[in-house]
C-alpha cells in the first residue's frame, strides 16, 4: 500500500543586511499536480511506495528578508491546503532552501515546520531537503525526522537530492525505525564565493560524504557551508548525520565536522580578487576574450539587491570602454521605472535615464547613464539593452541572473563577441565558466559582499572564525531526537535522589546478575557491577544516556551487601558497632554515542557502640533486607551513626554530584531550568 506523502515548502535565500524586503508579489506558487513536475523521479519503480500529495511550494529569488505579513500569507495557505486534503497525510516531504528569513522571525523554517507539525497526524514521519547553504538550527533538526542537503556548489545534484530525501523517507517508513540524527554546529562563517566544490577544500570536504552515508549504522550524512549574509544565531557550517546507530552516527557526525574546522583557513576565492577598476583593467589587458567579472558584492542570487550601480559607474568611466576602443556586456540592472521609459522610446533613440540605487540605496546610488536604445523584450520581465559607447547595459523590470549563453542571445548579444562580461554573480554557472576564457571576482559593495570580516554582525554566535581567529573548538554533538537519561536502577533512594537535583529521567531496573569476585577491590567491584547494570539496559536503548550504580559497605577490607535474612542484618550491625567503615558508590554512565564513562566515591561512616537493645530497636524501625550492610542513613540512622566523613548521599546509594558531573560530558543530560 502507498505511503501517502504531502510536500509544501517555501523556498528563498534570505540576506539580512539587504533593505530590499521581499513580498508575496516576489514568489512563484505551484499548486498541487503541478508541482510534481519537481519531482520527475516519482515515475520511477523505486518509488511506487509514495502517493504523493502535492499542497503548493512558493519559490523567489533570493533576495531580502520576506515581510512578515506576506511569509504568514503563504503559511496559511500551506496549512489550508493541508486540512482540505480529502485523506490525511501519512510523512510530509518539507521542500526548502535553508536559508530563509522572515522580518521579525530569526529561525522562519523551523517556525513554519512547527505549524505545520502542529497540523499533520501525530507522529508522522517527515523528510527535508535544503541547498547546501542552508542555516540548520536544533530547532529545525528537531522538527524533522530525516534531513539531507546538496553535496556540489555550483547546484548540479539538486534533482538527486530531494530524491535522496523521499528514498530515505521510504526507508524509514519500510523498516518502522525513526533514526537517529546528531548535529554538530561548527563556529566557521564561508562567503558563497569561497564555498565551490569544484576545488580545494570544498571538493575534499564533499566527496567523502557518499562513502560516508553508505557505513553500516548511517543512512546519510550531510554537510552545510551555511548562508554568510544572515545575521542570525543559526548562520555557520553545520553538520548532520542520520542513522540507526548511535556509535556510528555520533562519530561519523564528529569526524566531518573536526575535518571542515582543520580546513577553515584553506577557503579562497576561487578564482582571483580585485578591486572594481584593477579588475576592469586586468579584464581588458588580458589579450582574450571573453572575460567574465563577478559583480559580487551585489549578486541577486546570494540575496543582493542587483541594482547598486559601483561597477557600471567604473565601466562606463574607463576610456577604452567609453570609446567604444573595448566592448563589454554588464547585466544587468534592475528598474521598472527606467523600463517604463523605455517602453515608450524607439529602437535607436539616444536618452539619458537615472539607473539603479532604488532597491538598496544603502550601498550604491543612482547613476546617470546616457545611451542609445539597441534593444526591448517584453515578456514576463521585460528587458532592454542600452549601448553607452562600448558598453552594453542590460535594463531589467525586475531583478534576474543572467547564467546561460541563451539569456544574452534572446537579447541579440553574444558574450563571445566581447572583450568583457560582467555578471552579478560570485562563482560562474557552469555554462558561463565553460564560455570564460578568464574569471575575476570583484569586490564590489552590496548587500552579500565576499569578504566577510568588514560586516557588521551583531547576533552570531562567537566566536566564529573568520571573524574570530585564535580559539579552540572541538566537535559537541547534539542528539535528537534529544535521547533520555535512564536510571538502570529500581532503588527508591535512588531515585529520589536524582530527582531532587532536577534531573528528568526515566527508570529501567537492569536484568544484569552482579559479580561478587573477590579478587577485586570494593572499589572496582562497586565499578564492574555499576557498568554491567548499565550495559545491560543500553543495549536494548542504545539512544539513551544511561547511569548504573552499585553501592557497597566494607569494613576490614571485605564487602557487605544486602543480608539474606534478619539474623544476618543483626550479624552485619553488630560487626559495624562502635568502628569507621566504608561506604563506596560505583558509577557508570553509558552515553549514546557508545562512551562509557566509570567513577566510584568513597564516604567513610563512624557507628556508635550498639549493644543488642540498640540494634533491636532500629531493625524493628526499617526494613534492612534491601540495604547493603543491613542499613539505610536516612532511616532512622541517628539511632547508629556516630559521625561521616564524605557525602551524605553516596552513604544514601549515590553520590549526586559525581553523577552530575559525568552527565555533564554528555550533551543529552536534560536538566530542568
Amino acid at each position: 500500500m502507498s505511503l501517502r506523502v504531502a510536500i509544501a515548502g517555501i523556498h528563498i535565500e534570505s540576506g539580512t543586511f539587504s533593505p530590499l524586503l521581499a513580498t508575496r508579489g516576489d514568489f512563484t506558487a505551484t499548486h498541487g499536480v503541478e508541482l510534481l513536475a519537481r519531482y520527475p523521479f516519482l515515475t520511477d519503480p523505486e518509488f511506487a511506495g509514495i502517493f504523493p500529495q502535492p499542497l503548493v511550494h512558493f519559490r523567489a529569488l533570493p533576495g531580502g528578508c520576506i515581510r512578515q505579513q506576506d511569509y504568514l500569507v503563504m503559511k496559511q495557505e500551506i496549512l489550508d491546503r493541508l486540512a482540505q486534503l480529502p485523506e490525511p497525510p501519512e510523512a510530509f516531504y518539507f521542500d526548502v532552501h535553508g536559508a530563509m528569513g522572515v522580518d521579525g522571525i530569526d529561525d522562519a523554517e523551523a517556525d513554519l515546520l512547527d505549524a505545520i507539525r502542529r497540523a499533520l497526524p501525530p507522529g508522522i514521519l517527515v523528510t527535508c531537503s535544503q541547498d547546501l547553504h542552508g542555516n540548520v538550527s536544533p530547532a529545525l533538526v528537531a522538527r524533522t525526522d530525516i534531513i539531507t542537503a546538496y553535496r556540489t556548489a555550483p547546484h548540479v545534484d539538486w534533482l538527486e537530492t530531494r530524491a535522496r530525501a523521499l528514498r530515505l523517507l521510504l526507508r524509514a517508513h519500510r523498516t518502522g525505525l525513526r533514526p537517529l540524527r546528531a548535529r554538530v554546529g561548527i563556529p566557521v562563517l564561508v562567503s558563497g564565493e569561497m564555498s565551490t566544490t569544484t576545488c580545494e577544500p570544498g571538493a575534499a570536504l564533499y566527496a567523502p560524504l557518499a562513502a560516508q552515508s553508505a557505513r553500516e549504522g548511517v543512512w546519510e550524512a550531510s554537510l552545510w557551508v551555511g548562508y554568510a549574509w544572515a545575521d542570525q544565531a543559526r548562520a555557520m557550517a553545520t553538520v548532520v548525520v542520520t542513522g540507526d546507530d548511535a556509535a556510528a552516527v555520533g562519530r561519523t557526525a564528529a569526524e566531518i565536522a573536526r575535518r571542515y574546522w582543520e580546513a577553515r583557513r584553506d577557503f579562497r576565492f576561487a578564482v582571483e580578487a580585485c578591486a572594481i577598476d584593477d579588475g576592469i583593467a586586468r579584464g581588458l589587458a588580458a589579450g582574450v576574450k571573453p572575460v567574465f567579472l563577478s559583480d559580487a558584492g551585489d549578486n541577486p542570487t546570494a540575496g543582493g539587491a542587483g541594482d547598486v550601480t559601483a561597477v557600471a559607474a567604473a565601466m562606463l568611466e574607463n576610456p577604452a570602454l567609453r570609446d567604444g576602443r573595448a566592448t563589454a556586456i554588464y547585466a544587468s540592472l534592475p528598474d521598472a521605472p527606467a523600463i517604463e521609459r523605455l517602453r515608450l522610446a524607439k529602437l535607436g533613440d539616444r536618452l539619458t535615464l537615472s539607473l539603479g540605487g532604488k532597491l538598496d540605496p544603502v550601498h550604491g546610488a543612482p547613476l546617470e547613464v546616457t545611451g542609445t536604445l539597441v534593444s526591448f523584450h517584453e515578456g514576463d520581465n521585460p528587458q532592454a539593452v542600452l549601448r553607452c559607447g562600448g558598453v552594453c547595459l542590460i535594463i531589467t523590470a525586475r531583478r534576474r541572473p543572467y547564467h546561460l549563453r541563451a539569456d544574452f542571445l534572446a537579447l541579440g548579444l553574444d558574450p563571445l563577441e566581447h572583450d568583457l562580461c560582467v555578471v552579478k554573480i560570485g562563482y560562474l554557472e557552469p555554462e558561463l565558466a565553460a564560455m570564460a576564457r578568464h574569471h575575476l571576482l570583484l569586490l564590489s559593495p552590496g548587500a552579500v559582499p565576499p569578504v566577510l570580516t568588514g560586516i557588521p554582525y551583531k547576533n552570531l554566535q562567537r566566536p566564529i572564525f573568520p571573524l574570530d581567529r585564535d580559539f579552540e573548538w572541538e566537535p559537541q554533538v547534539e542528539w535528537f531526537p534529544a535521547p533520555c537519561v535512564v536510571l538502570a536502577s529500581g532503588s527508591p533512594r535512588r531515585r529520589e535522589l536524582l530527582a531532587a537535583a532536577g534531573l528528568v529521567f526515566d527508570i529501567l531496573v537492569s536484568p544484569a546478575e552482579e559479580v561478587h569476585d573477590a579478587a577485586l577491590d570494593p572499589a572496582h567491584l562497586c565499578e564492574e557491577n555499576a557498568r554491567l547494570k548499565a550495559a545491560a539496559v543500553a543495549a536494548t536503548h542504545p539512544h539513551a544516556t544511561v547511569i548504573g550504580a552499585d553501592t557497597l559497605v566494607f569494613i576490614d577490607d571485605l564487602p557487605l551487601g544486602k543480608p539474606t535474612d534478619l539474623a544476618e542484618a543483626h550479624t552485619m550491625l553488630r560487626r559495624l558497632s562502635g568502628r569507621v567503615h566504608q561506604v563506596c558508590t560505583g558509577v557508570c554512565v553509558i552515553h549514546p554515542g557508545g562512551g562509557v564513562t566509570t567513577r566510584h566515591e568513597l564516604t567513610a561512616v563512624r557507628f556508635r557502640p550498639l549493644d543488642d537493645a540498640a540494634i533491636g530497636e532500629y531493625l524493628a524501625r526499617v526494613n534492612p533486607l534491601d540495604k547493603a550492610g543491613a542499613y539505610g542513613i536516612q532511616e532512622h540512622g541517628d539511632l547508629i551513626v556516630e559521625s561521616i566523613d564524605g557525602a551524605f548521599d553516596n552513604v544514601m546509594g549515590l553520590p549526586v554530584a559525581l553523577v552530575l558531573g559525568m552527565l555533564r560530558k554528555s550533551t543529552t543530560a536534560q536538566l530542568r531550568a
